[in-house]
């Protein structure tokens, strides 16, 4: 008994989804199509097709992952915040470096060197706050 209700109840959302889904390929298609390409209006079951083989291929393209949102997309774009965040940390890392590697500007305007060590990014570019 209970797999004949699971069976109706599958047949009963395929045919929600199928609707769902092909309806709006219907009337989009048929509405853009052929007014701008001249192509020939779709039925309702060609648009089920269509949209079966735009999932389909979207998975091929996607590497396995039909809504975008699979394991790998995941760790692609985890994977890519860490190589960003890296490459900020050397950034910084060598403006702090060329930022001691230049003369004091106190020392330009003739008062006495920062008494930090090179490199303390404090103080802008290793010049003692005024």
């Amino acid at each position: 008994m209970q797999s004949v209700l699971a069976a109706g109840l599958a047949i009963i959302m395929i045919v929600i989804i199928a609707l769902v889904l092909g309806l709006p390929v219907m009337l989009l298609w048929n509405w853009l199509m052929p007014t701008i390409f001249g192509l020939p209006e779709i039925g309702f079951w060609q648009a089920v097709g269509l949209n079966l083989l735009a999932n389909f291929l979207n998975f091929l393209t996607r590497g396995g992952s039909s809504s975008g949102g699979g394991s790998k997309d995941i760790a692609r774009s985890s994977s890519r915040r860490r190589r960003r965040r890296r490459r900020g940390r050397r950034r910084r890392r060598r403006r702090r470096r060329r930022a001691g590697s230049r003369p004091c500007v106190r020392k330009l305007q003739g008062c006495e060197p920062c008494p930090c060590p090179p490199g303390c990014g404090r103080h802008g570019g290793g010049a003692q706050a005024s």
